[in-house]
């Protein structure tokens, strides 16, 4: 059964009401964006090429509109970066880089068919992908998302837009959370809904 997508204030954009992000299929009825990410990873074949390497994600801030001109598609692979590497070749020109996570990232662009280019960065890891903190960050920022509504989502890409600031960092700081933003998304994960509505005040 395909989750209901949800909505946000970022001019249509929407994701997985289960925060499922192996899934892109919600791209499709999303923002410009959206669709354009949705048009790049599938007209041509690079999302199937993917799925055939095993487990995958996608887990860019474009799942949930927080993106800005610029952004990555960044995606999982459970694949290892030889058999990764391999499969995405016919897909252009990439290169292979170590992440400080231990991971491998693979680095191309693809264009959409309608003259957008997205850089592509594929994070070939060993670990479980819903254990992957881009997974976490993703699920905990999409939650907030849902719960605070089109002013806090507002908030956000105003300071990512102004301000030049990551999605995790600006929600850190609208939240008043102190220390690593990383680290302090990653903690409001036990939040109950009414505690992390507590958190902010339009």
């Amino acid at each position: 059964m395909i989750a209901t997508p949800l909505k946000t204030a970022a001019s249509a954009a929407v994701f997985p009401s289960d925060a499922n992000w192996r899934r892109i299929d919600y791209l499709a009825l999303g923002n410009a964006r959206q669709q354009s990410a949705f048009r790049a990873l599938t007209r041509s074949g690079f999302w199937p090429a993917l799925q055939g390497c095993g487990e995958c994600a996608f887990i860019s801030t474009v799942a949930i509109g927080l993106d800005r001109p610029g952004s990555d598609l960044d995606l999982l692979s459970g694949a290892d970066p030889e058999t990764l590497a391999r499969a995405l070749a016919p897909f252009g020109p990439l290169t292979l880089t170590p992440h400080a996570s231990g991971a491998s990232v693979l680095h191309l662009e693809l264009g959409d068919g309608e003259g957008h280019r997205w850089p592509i960065e594929v994070f070939a890891t060993a670990q479980p992908l819903p254990s992957c903190n881009g997974w976490r960050h993703l699920a905990i920022m999409g939650r907030l998302l849902h719960l605070l509504g089109d002013p806090f989502a507002a908030q956000i890409l105003a300071a990512r837009q102004q301000d030049g600031l990551k999605g995790e960092a600006a929600m850190a700081r609208a939240l008043g959370l102190d220390g690593d933003p990383y680290q302090a998304m990653l903690t409001l994960e036990p939040y109950s809904d009414p505690a992390l509505l507590a958190l902010w005040t339009p």
